[in-house]
C-alpha cells in the first residue's frame, strides 16, 4: 500500500474517530426528558422542581393514547405516571434491559411496594412516588354542635348528618358528582368497603372486556350499557354501593345538588360552611383554600371488612424508567431520597411513599398510615382502563341516571 493509501485511510479513521467522539459527547451531554401522563396539572411543578436543574419535560395528552405519544418526537427517558392501566401501560413500552435496584424500595411501605412487586429475575420496572387517598372528610366543628362524639360506622356518620341538619343550614353529605372520575371512585371506595376488593376487580374486568369488545367489533363507547352491566341488578359489582347512594339521596342524607358539583365549586361550597361531610380525595383535598378545608378531619371508609382484608383506593404516583440514561436514572433515584420525600409531601400535600420521613400534617400522615396498615392499594375505576376524559365523564352521567332513577 503507499503511503499516499496510508495518509487517506488514517485521515478517513480519524474523522469517524472524532464523529464517533462529536456524537458521545452530544449524548453525555443530552439532557434527560421527563414526560408527564395521567398526572394532575397541580402536582406536577413539584415534582419537576425535585428533578433539579438540566431536565426537560413533557406532557402528554390525557385523551391520547400513551403509545402513539411515545412513538412521536424523542422517547423520553422517564415517564411520571398514576397507577392502574397508565402505569400498565407505561411499562409496557418501557425497554426490557430497564430495571431497578431493589435497594431503592427498602424504605417504602410494603403495601405499595407490593404494587410493583415483580419476579425475582425481573425486578422492579416502576418506582412509587406520592400516594393520594380517597377519603370522608368530617366537619369538626358542626360535630362538636351534636351527640356524636366519634365516628367509626356509616350509622355514626348518618347519625352526624341527622343532628347537624337540625341545628344550622347544613347540606349534609357532599361531594363533586358532576366529575365522572369522582364518581366512579366514589362508587370503587364504597363497593370495596362494603364487598371487598374482589367484587371491585369484577367492575374493572366488565369495563375492560366491554372496551375490547367494542374494539374488536368495531363499535362506538356506549356509557349506558357499561353502567348497567356494572350496577343495574343484584349480581352486578356496583350495585351494592349504588343502592346505598340512592337510598341516602332519598333520606336526605346526601345534598341532592352534588352530582352538579363539580371540584372548583365545591370549594366554595366548603368555604360557605355548608357541608358537614365531603367526600373526596387527598389530591382534591389539596387544592381547597386552606380557612376553607380548616374545620374538617379525614377518616377512611368505614367497613365491617377486618383492616387485614381491606385495599384501599388510594391512586399511586410512579416515576417509569423508559431508558438507560445514567443521568435520568440517578435523579429519579433521588426521589425516593428522605429529603426529597419530605420536600415532595409538602409541596404537594399528597403522602409519602417512605415509611419514615415527616408529613406536612396529619391529613398526609393518616393517608400513609392507612395504606401502610392495609393490603395493595387500588387506583379508582377512573384509572383502571384507557377511558377518556370525555368517555370518564359519560359513564359518571350513566351511573348518576341509574342512582337518581
Amino acid at each position: 500500500m503507499s503511503k499516499s493509501h496510508s495518509r487517506i485511510i488514517l485521515g478517513v479513521c480519524a474523522v469517524i474517530l472524532l464523529a464517533g467522539l462529536g456524537i458521545f459527547a452530544a449524548f453525555m451531554l443530552r439532557k434527560p426528558l421527563v414526560a408527564f401522563y395521567r398526572i394532575p396539572e397541580q402536582h406536577i411543578p413539584a415534582i419537576q422542581a425535585a428533578f433539579g436543574e438540566n431536565v426537560l419535560f413533557k406532557l402528554y395528552d390525557n385523551n391520547v393514547s400513551l403509545y402513539s405519544q411515545v412513538r412521536e418526537g424523542r422517547k423520553p427517558d422517564i415517564i411520571i405516571t398514576s397507577s392502574g392501566q397508565p402505569l400498565k401501560n407505561a411499562e409496557s413500552l418501557a425497554a426490557k434491559n430497564v430495571s431497578l435496584s431493589d435497594s431503592l424500595f427498602s424504605n417504602i411501605t410494603t403495601s405499595i411496594r407490593t404494587t410493583v412487586a415483580k419476579p425475582q429475575d425481573e425486578g422492579f420496572t416502576a418506582l412509587p412516588l406520592l400516594s393520594s387517598h380517597f377519603e370522608i372528610d368530617i366537619n369538626v366543628r358542626k360535630m362538636r354542635r351534636t351527640t356524636v362524639k366519634n365516628i367509626n360506622t356509616w350509622n355514626d356518620i348518618a347519625r352526624f348528618i341527622k343532628e347537624s341538619k337540625k341545628q344550622n343550614d347544613d347540606a349534609g353529605m357532599v361531594f363533586a358528582g358532576r366529575d365522572g372520575e369522582v364518581i366512579l371512585d366514589f362508587l370503587s371506595a364504597l363497593t370495596e368497603a362494603f364487598e371487598g376488593h374482589a367484587t371491585y376487580n369484577k367492575a374493572v374486568s366488565i369495563i375492560q372486556d366491554m372496551l375490547q369488545e367494542n374494539a374488536q367489533k368495531q363499535r362506538n363507547f356506549n356509557a349506558d350499557d357499561i353502567a348497567e352491566k356494572l350496577a343495574k341488578t343484584p349480581d352486578t359489582p356496583l350495585f351494592t354501593a349504588v343502592e346505598f347512594v340512592k337510598k341516602w339521596l332519598k333520606e336526605g342524607l346526601i345534598y341532592p345538588d352534588s352530582f352538579n358539583i363539580n371540584k372548583k365549586s365545591l370549594g366554595t361550597f366548603m368555604e360557605n360552611n355548608m357541608a358537614s361531610v365531603v367526600v373526596m380525595s387527598l389530591a382534591d383535598h389539596r387544592d381547597i383554600a386552606h380557612n376553607a378545608i380548616e374545620p374538617f378531619t379525614s377518616i377512611y371508609f368505614p367497613s365491617d371488612i377486618t383492616p387485614d382484608s381491606r385495599h384501599f383506593v388510594a391512586p399511586i404516583f410512579y416515576a417509569v424508567p423508559f431508558t438507560n440514561n445514567k443521568k435520568a436514572l440517578l435523579k429519579m433515584e433521588n426521589l425516593i431520597a428522605v429529603e426529597t420525600q419530605e420536600t415532595l409531601t409538602r409541596a404537594t400535600g399528597l403522602a409519602p411513599v417512605l415509611a419514615r420521613c415527616r408529613t406536612p400534617d396529619k391529613q398526609a400522615d393518616d393517608a400513609r398510615y392507612w395504606v401502610a396498615a392495609t393490603n395493595t392499594p387500588l387506583p379508582g375505576l377512573s384509572r383502571e382502563t384507557t377511558l377518556s376524559d370525555d368517555q370518564l365523564h359519560a359513564l359518571g352521567v350513566a351511573l348518576t341516571a341509574l342512582i337518581r332513577r
